[in-house]
């Protein structure tokens, strides 16, 4: 199983070393049948970003080695690198990206900016001809609702769409019923909301294996008040037995 959902780098006050997290996962993943990790860099959302030093972190980050899980970075893209004129499919050359990660809360993705909208059109459309997936963020209210991006997705319909967090549950699940090419994870969701997507599941509104396994760590470890180690943390995330429900 993939784990689709995973974080390096910096985020707020604290760095988050590839390795060590990576190795955190390793000390579970065999016990929960985790192979694979996809991650990315929260280092993206520093104000002063810069494409060069997150490609960086993901060569280190690539240089992690183990028989246990394989590792797979996503290109992080910003509305900052659209302004300064990096095109998509020569950021997407740097490594083996598994796809392409959009953050619309973090950042201001203005669909009237034409650099930005046509960032936006070269990613929907590089994913499309690879079928590597967008995962994009989504929570509560406007600038980060599941259909932000709605426009794009519905003229995109190869390019494979991951609905992060699956927030809110309805808003998710009604792009999922429209659209065959969304799916959503499970990363830091609440119990109430697993419970809507098993919910769902059961009475045949979306299909179970369009609901991916994410556990959005380790920034479930910065947001927890409990002195626990990474390893501790990553066991935590995947023994909710509501998420493992969707998966096992």
């Amino acid at each position: 199983m993939t784990d689709v959902h995973v974080h390096i780098g910096q985020f707020n006050d604290k760095y988050y070393d590839s390795h060590a997290v990576f190795n955190a996962i390793e000390q579970s993943a065999e016990d929960f049948g985790i192979d694979c990790v996809q991650y990315s860099s929260t280092s993206s959302c520093r104000y002063d970003v810069e494409l060069s030093r997150v490609e960086e972190e993901i060569a280190f980050a690539q240089s992690y080695k183990s028989s246990i899980i394989k590792t797979q970075p996503y290109l992080w893209f910003t509305p900052h690198y659209a302004t300064q004129g990096i095109s998509v499919k020569s950021a997407m050359q740097a490594f083996d990206y598994c796809g392409i990660k959009l953050h619309p809360f973090a950042h201001n993705w203005d669909f009237e900016n034409a650099s930005h909208k046509k960032s936006l059109e070269e990613i929907f459309c590089c994913c499309g001809e690879t079928h590597k997936p967008i995962l994009i963020h989504c929570g509560i209210g406007k600038v980060q609702s599941p259909s932000r991006f709605e426009c794009f997705i519905k003229n995109h319909p190869d390019a494979p769409v991951i609905l992060a967090h699956s927030q809110p549950c309805n808003a998710t699940t009604k792009m999922m019923s429209k659209y065959p090419n969304v799916k959503c994870d499970t990363a830091f969701l609440t119990t109430k909301e697993i419970r809507h997507l098993l919910y769902c599941i059961k009475k045949n509104m979306i299909d179970r294996s369009r609901v991916l396994f994410g556990s959005d760590f380790p920034i479930t470890h910065y947001y927890n008040e409990e002195n626990i180690s990474l390893a501790h943390q990553y066991k935590k995330d995947c023994t909710n037995r509501l998420t493992l429900q969707l998966h096992y």
